[in-house]
């Protein structure tokens, strides 16, 4: 942020990742706040999302010069056009920063096999939950991922993997032949990425082909796109979520935004137990706490509900580690910001296995970690 005070960008390329942070920090500060503040940042936001949804754009200058101009001071006062890709996002913090920032915000698409370039929302798109339609040159097309149930013949939306033809397309991998014939299907990039074409002609990203799985209840979940959405609850700073075809519900790994965490998880403590000296209590304690994990359980219960989470998407166990997945210093990321899953899951395998045993009330089954 202080780099932005400085170079006042007017585009700006964020990863998710990096924008769900200053979400937490902004939305904390206005929507999220309590007393006036809170109470004329939830209606000046509310005003600028029915203009922004108008097509009237997302200047509004009474609104701007209360509440919001401080927001976009922040990232230097000159933004006009703000961009992100390489993840799953959320459409509540994309919308937010629409109305805070009154500035164009656009999702895009791509891979490095495409030289990034595969499909970008239009300027003057105010709509979220997808990544636009294809930049010019680029084709696309779907194909059938029939064991998962995704059918180009689906109705009133084709979906399936989607496949990406045009002269960004690479070559092949250098010296790499045979992960080359893999990576393409005659002149059409395989793309590993099942999506929806919608009735406007936008895509929508449904997940990685390799990251959906099954649960037991033989429902198959795409956990990317649910830890978009969890990500953006104020307790949390990051989320893993997993499930398995031995098992009913999905559990997950949080790591605490400990900023709103610490108070929160003492109050919870000091009102179960008014003897106890809950200001006292390190992170790591509070993160083991049970009526603290119980009350975590309860908050993102409320959230999936509130953001329109089908049931069987609701996780139903957590364990909430007090070191944050960066600092775990065994590469939970790319270089591009997105969670390297069978590392997480490998990592956190004993404490699935808990979380699963606890569900079924049994001894902890073995979470398997595919090789």
């Amino acid at each position: 942020m202080d780099d932005m005070q400085t170079l006042k960008p007017t585009v700006l390329v964020a990863v998710p990742r990096v924008l769900n942070r200053i979400y937490d920090r902004i939305a904390g500060a206005t929507v999220g706040a309590c007393g006036l503040t809170g109470v004329l940042s939830r209606m000046g936001y509310k005003s600028k999302t029915k203009r922004i949804d108008a097509g009237r754009g997302p200047q509004h200058r009474f609104w701007d010069r209360l509440i919001f101009d401080k927001a976009a001071a922040a990232f230097g006062g000159r933004l006009r056009t703000l961009i992100t890709g390489a993840a799953s996002i959320s459409p509540e913090v994309l919308s937010f920063f629409r109305a805070s920032l009154s500035c164009t915000v656009v999702q895009g698409y791509g891979q490095t096999e495409c030289a990034v370039g595969g499909t970008v929302q239009l300027l003057d798109d105010p709509t979220t939950g997808h990544v636009g339609v294809p930049v010019p040159g680029v084709d696309i097309r779907l194909r059938n991922v029939a064991d998962m149930g995704y059918q180009v013949t689906d109705s009133p939306c084709p979906r399936g993997e989607l496949l990406i033809r045009g002269s960004n397309v690479f070559f092949g991998y250098h010296k790499e032949p045979e992960k080359t014939k893999e990576a393409m299907e005659g002149e059409w990039l395989i793309t590993g990425d099942v999506a929806q074409i919608n009735l406007d002609g936008t895509v929508t990203i449904i997940d990685r082909i390799k990251n959906i799985l099954k649960t037991g209840q033989g429902i198959w979940i795409a956990p990317e796109r649910i830890e978009s959405i969890y990500s953006t609850h104020r307790l949390v700073q990051s989320v893993f979520v997993h499930g398995d075809e031995a098992q009913r519900d999905l559990v997950a790994v949080v790591t605490p935004n400990t900023t709103k965490f610490l108070p929160w998880a003492r109050t919870i403590v000091k009102n179960g137990d008014k003897t106890s000296d809950s200001a006292e209590l390190s992170l790591a304690a509070l993160c083991s706490n049970e009526g603290v994990i119980s009350g975590l359980q309860d908050e993102l219960k409320a959230h999936a509900a509130a953001t329109g989470l089908t049931a069987p998407e609701h996780i139903k166990a957590v364990y909430c580690d007090p070191v944050p997945f960066e600092g775990k210093g065994v590469g939970f990321f790319t270089s591009t910001a997105k969670l390297r899953r069978m590392l997480v899951l490998e990592h956190y395998q004993p404490q699935l296995n808990k979380l699963f045993a606890t569900l079924n009330n049994s001894v902890a089954p073995t979470v398997q970690v595919p090789r």
